[in-house]
Formats: C-alpha cells, structure tokens, sequence
C-alpha cells in the first residue's frame, strides 16, 4: 500500500478577496485577484518579494497565469466585455510582453504552460465551458503541433508542463475525471491510475514527470466534498499527501522544485460555497538519504 502523509498546508496568500489559479518557481508567485466591486473581473498579479506586487494584465481585460519557466510567465488574457483569450509572455526580469507566435487565433486559447521550447494550452471553438476543446502541444521553435485530447464528447483540461512530460485531465462525466501524462520524447502516453474510481483533477507535473493532483467525488465545487492531492512518480505507487477539510476544494496545484530536493505545492483553496479562494501550500519533505 502506498505511504500517508499527514502534511498540513499554510496560507500564502489569504485576504477577503478572491485569490485563485497560482502559477509558483522559485522565488516568484502568479495569481489572480478580483477586482473590488467587480466579482467578475479579475488581475493578475505577481510576487516577487521583498519587491512590491505587480499587476501584469492591462486596463479593460482579465487575466489568469498558466506557468513560469525561468523568468517566463504564460498567462492567457481576455477583454472585461467579453471575447476570446490569447496567450501571452510576460519577462518577468525585462518586464517585457510577448505574443507565442502561430498559436492566438479567433478561437479561444487558454490555460498555457511553457517549459523551453514547448507550450502546452487548450483550445475551443467558444469561450463558453461546454465549447468542445482541444489539448495541444507546440515546438514555438519548428512550430511543430501535437494534438493529445479532444473534449468533443468529454470535459477536457490542460493540467502542466515541465520538462519532457505533459499532463491533463479528460472527464468523460464530471464524477470520473481522469489524469493522463505523456512523454513528448517518446512520444507515449500514460492514463494513471485511479484505484477508488473517483474524479481526478488539478494535475500539475515536475521535471522527472511525477504528477501532482487533487482527488474527489467530483470534479465540480461542493460543500460535501473531501479533497485528498496525491503524487503518482513514473514508476511505483501514487502517494497520498494531505487532505482537506470536508467543503473546502480546489482549481489548480503548482509544485516547486526546492534546492534540497523537497517540493512545495503551491494551490487555490476554496470555502465551501466557492465564493471566495485563497492560495495555500504545502511542502513535501526531500527523500532521506
């Protein structure tokens, strides 16, 4: 039987707003805020401290991380009043704006993940959830476009990148979500286990393609719901690592990668109506000699 570990996760960021969707490396944290007054809209901000935060997202839209490579953060963006997403780069040294080329186009891109040359983002037809999506895979260098999942009769979720490895979430109803990782090298694709047959989400993925993801009932926001994250290394058991408390939920996990060889886990935690979201992490502790 895979190890239990009893990890206790600490707030991060924990205000009255609505702080949701991190995207962490080291040093720097991504999330969006909402705006006072406007439930609907939302900011992007970055924390770099000892440094002031930084709202990255211009006048008039919102905006949602995806990750950070580097000094990279991919995020996507759309106006206020609607419309569709793009992609976007922001240099988070040079404070510079750049555009993935080959990628934005009349449909709706979101949910980016960039590590080197390759980025991960899903696609649809729509802005509306129900629009069928696509999960792609590109080389911004050959342009090269992979397609590794199609929703047109499923939900379909771009989860992370790191590395050689890419991994999502496909739920073909929303009680059984499952979690997928392929090996662009390969190119193979893997569907991890999922012992209960429960829903599984908020995927994310390190660099030697251990996958971190929340497990429940349900895919979808519920006061009755138990969350329980567990990591599924490549070979071996999955590991459950901590556990919420009954009604709290989340969206998104985002592992570090610490110089001692622990992880933090950086996600959004949810009340139990989902009216209201903070960021918390927890850290698990490097392997014993």
């Amino acid at each position: 039987m895979p190890s239990a570990r009893a990890l206790t996760p600490e707030a991060v960021v924990a205000t009255a707003r609505y702080e949701v969707e991190p995207a962490a490396a080291e040093g720097y944290l991504a999330f969006s805020r909402d705006v006072a007054g406007h439930p609907n809209r939302a900011n992007l901000i970055v924390r770099h401290s000892p440094d002031p935060d930084v709202r990255i997202n211009p006048a008039g839209t919102n905006a949602f991380a995806g990750s950070i490579d580097g000094t990279t953060l991919t995020f996507w963006q759309h106006p206020t009043k609607g419309g569709r997403g793009n992609i976007r780069f922001y240099d988070l040294v040079g404070k510079t704006y750049s555009a993935p080329a080959g990628v934005n186009t009349k449909r709706h891109e979101t949910q980016p993940h960039l590590s080197g040359d390759w980025l991960l983002f899903a696609r649809s037809y729509r802005v509306a959830l129900s629009s069928p999506r696509r999960i792609l895979l590109r080389d911004l260098v050959t342009s090269e476009q992979r397609l590794l999942d199609f929703g047109d009769d499923a939900y379909v979720q771009a989860g992370g990148l790191a590395g050689n490895y890419a991994a999502w979430t496909r739920c073909a109803r929303l009680t059984r979500c499952r979690t997928w990782l392929y090996d662009i090298t390969g190119p193979s694709v893997t569907l991890l286990p999922n012992p209960l047959a429960r829903s599984q989400f908020a995927a994310s993925v390190t660099a030697d393609g251990t996958v971190y993801y929340a497990e429940s009932g349900t895919i979808l926001c519920s006061d009755r719901k138990v969350v329980r994250f567990y990591r599924q290394p490549l070979s071996g058991e999955r590991e459950l690592l901590a556990t919420l408390p009954r009604g709290r939920d989340t969206a998104v996990t985002s592992p570090v990668v610490n110089g001692d060889g622990s992880i933090d886990v950086f996600f959004d935690r949810f009340n139990p109506t989902c009216t209201r979201s903070d960021i918390y992490k927890f850290q698990v502790p490097a392997p014993t000699p």
